[in-house]
């Protein structure tokens, strides 16, 4: 399911709205990450979808038996466990 998240993420990254000459565009795990990384942004977005599967809710709980801690987030960060973790822009 976690891989299916990020194939989701990955194709349907930049979703635009337009009304009356105003245009938005959301912010996805997908985008932040090209954003943060520029040019090795592919790259970055692999690793992502290689840790997580492009799932900002993903935990690795087994890494706690190794290092003490769950890994968290986009990019399995592995340290104590903080709510912002989980924020994809945050864990960027």
């Amino acid at each position: 399911m976690d891989i299916l998240f990020g194939w989701l993420i990955y194709f349907f990254a930049v979703q635009k709205t337009t009304v009356s000459n105003v245009t938005t565009t959301f912010e996805t795990p997908y985008n932040t990450v090209h954003r943060v990384f520029g040019q090795f942004g592919s790259q970055a977005w692999g690793v992502v979808l290689c840790e997580s599967g492009g799932n900002p809710a993903s935990i690795n709980s087994r890494d706690a038996l190794i290092t003490g801690f769950a890994s968290h987030g986009l990019f399995q960060l592995n340290r104590p466990y903080k709510p912002e973790l989980y924020n994809f822009q945050v864990n960027t």
